[in-house]
């Protein structure tokens, strides 16, 4: 996924917060080698649009709107569709069952923009094909 030092990543952005899902849009388009391929404020809209754009990587909100629909999300994202999913949350107790659920990383809402387009990378690049391996991380 590099080319010339540059990383393409192709993000779905899942929030059912708009505000916060169009921070996020507007923080991952003005970051260089990121492009938001698409985003969604339910699980539906998400697995439709990952199914159609194919993203290198989904950020998912755990509780969308709450921890069932976003752990089912996770759960269709990673092993259903193939999409590593990064799980994002104001609430880090619901970590565990999301990296259960099959997320290959967790972050808190309050992650520095920098760690955060870290991990995205991480989770394209950490495996053949752009695809991660599952990990526990926590940021």
């Amino acid at each position: 996924m590099r080319d010339g030092g540059r990383v393409d990543v192709d993000v779905l952005v899942v929030d059912d917060d708009l505000r916060v899902r169009q921070a996020l849009v507007r923080l991952l388009t003005a970051w260089p080698g990121f492009r938001v391929v698409g985003e969604a404020g339910d699980a539906e809209a998400a697995v439709r649009s990952a199914e159609e754009r194919h993203p290198t990587v989904a950020l998912v909100d755990v509780l969308l709107p709450d921890a069932d629909t976003g752990l089912g999300l996770i759960d269709a994202l990673s092993h259903e569709i193939g999409a590593p999913v990064i799980a994002i949350s104001a609430q880090s107790s619901v970590r565990g069952a999301a990296l259960s659920a099959g997320a290959v990383s967790f972050v808190d809402k309050g992650i520095s923009p920098e760690l955060l387009v870290g991990v995205l990378v991480e989770a394209a690049n950490e495996s053949p094909g752009g695809r991660p391996g599952p990990t526990t991380q926590t940021f």
